[in-house]
């Protein structure tokens, strides 16, 4: 038994490494399609730091660095413009995730001692897949970082009062959280910028270049923000671009502006503001523009044509802003509004009312399901009649059907399964036109929430 034992063993172990074989052999084959992926990665030391690096596709003698091991007690990182002989042209710490070794900046993906980080020459500002800046991430990955510098002579990035631009400084590269400039004003030739976190700044002046826009752009959580400046030619905010800069105070507008993101100014402004004057050619509000806000009287242009949910909307419970001039609900000057306003929010429709002739507004609401009138109607061949149904609202979430509310109806569609049967218009009337039956469809431009009636001509 002891000698079939052995032999066992022996046979086992050789089928283990003909199955290596094979795995090597496969890898071997087919190395082209995954290691196009998982490239090796190669290390080095130099001064106490280890660098984790790559070589790069389409640059010969060329590398990148995907990851660094840091001492605890350094607070200056220099990156080396030379690594294993090649180049280092590249600084990627958010790339191949997956292979990289464990360093310094993981697993938290951040350092937080490094203050200051000096760049190499030969660094050059390449983007990734998504046309986004490699080196978008160093205000993130390294916390508390102050200052970025960039060694003399390089011909691809520039560095100014700390902060890393592209060598022309149409790009905005990195702003370091913990950079102390109270004032920022963008430079002239700034077309686009990565986002802004910083702990110390207090006044923004975006950049008068006409080919940048605000739009897909955010100063984000700047505790310290107190006053920023649009130009005249940005006409959209994007979405959550200030929130959490909860002590803004001033804010000087663009004359052009149409529209503002949703949840744009979400948490944002000091105690002290609890009034608003939006300017006169804002067209769209997004969903939580300006909720968790404090705000206790907006005044709103006429040319308001969409208010997101909750755009204005109360914090724990409580009610939320008065609104100055009618264009919330009801304008006179405005008559395209016919007193309500609606989302183009693909969910939510805002509903909106005048209640006892004194102007109570309302803040936008949820609707929950379209109720019909009547579930079935009857009409003779060449008779009309009229479908309307009553919306069931979520408000703050006390949900029921409210007395009184109406939709405006151009948010409402209305499909007839049979038309030569009966006809129905785009306000809801119906015409019998021969002997019958149908089902017309109601819906919502805004929503996904529909009801049916069924109709018999007789």
């Amino acid at each position: 038994m002891t000698g079939l034992k052995i032999r066992y063993k022996i046979f086992a172990a050789r089928c283990i490494g003909c199955m290596a074989a094979a795995v090597i052999l496969f890898s071997s084959l087919y190395g082209g399609i995954s290691g196009a992926e998982e490239k090796s990665v190669l290390q080095a030391e130099q001064n106490g730091f280890t660098f984790y690096y790559q070589e790069l596709d389409g640059y010969q003698g060329a590398v990148e660095i995907v990851g660094i091991t840091i001492p605890e007690e350094e607070t200056v990182l220099t990156i080396p413009g030379k690594l294993g002989g090649k180049t280092v042209i590249s600084l990627s710490l958010d790339e191949y995730a997956s292979s990289r070794p464990s360093y310094g900046l993981s697993p938290s993906s951040q350092d937080y001692h490094i203050d200051k980080l000096i760049l190499p020459r030969t660094l050059r500002p390449l983007k990734n897949k998504s046309g986004e800046f490699k080196m978008a991430d160093l205000s993130i990955r390294f916390f508390n970082l102050a200052n970025v510098e960039v060694e003399a002579g390089s011909r691809y990035l520039k560095a100014e009062n700390g902060i890393l631009y592209n060598w022309d400084k149409s790009a905005m590269i990195c702003y370091p959280s913990y950079n102390t400039l109270e004032e920022y004003k963008m430079p002239s030739s700034l077309v686009s910028s990565e986002p802004i976190r910083n702990k110390f700044v207090k006044r923004i002046v975006f950049s008068k270049n006409r080919k940048w826009r605000c739009k897909d752009w955010q100063v984000w959580d700047c505790k310290k923000l107190e006053e920023i400046y649009l130009p005249d030619h940005i006409t959209e905010i994007s979405p959550y671009a200030f929130d959490g800069c909860s002590v803004l105070k001033k804010i000087r507008w663009s004359k052009n502006l149409k529209i503002i993101g949703q949840g744009a100014f979400k948490c944002s402004f000091a105690a002290s503001v609890t009034k608003l004057k939006l300017p006169g050619k804002v067209r769209v509000i997004g969903p939580e523009a300006f909720r968790w806000c404090g705000l206790k009287e907006v005044t709103l242009p006429d040319t308001v044509a969409s208010v997101g949910y909750y755009a204005f909307g109360p914090s724990k419970g409580r009610q939320g802003p008065t609104f100055k001039k009618a264009a919330y609900l009801l304008s006179s000057k405005n008559k395209k509004l016919k007193g309500m306003v609606y989302t183009t929010d693909k969910y939510v429709a805002v509903v909106t009312t005048v209640k006892n002739k004194k102007k109570k507004y309302y803040d936008s609401q949820t609707v929950l399901r379209l109720i019909p009138t009547a579930k079935e109607i009857r009409l003779r061949k060449g008779k009309t009649g009229q479908i309307s149904v009553i919306p069931e609202i979520d408000d703050l979430g006390r949900s029921g059907v409210k007395k009184g509310w109406k939709l405006r109806s151009d948010i409402l569609t209305y499909k007839s399964s049979r038309p030569k049967v009966v006809k129905v218009s785009g306000k809801g009337k119906i015409r019998g036109l021969r002997r019958g039956k149908a089902t017309v469809t109601v819906g919502m431009k805004t929503s996904d929430r529909k009801c049916r009636v069924k109709v018999k001509v007789a």
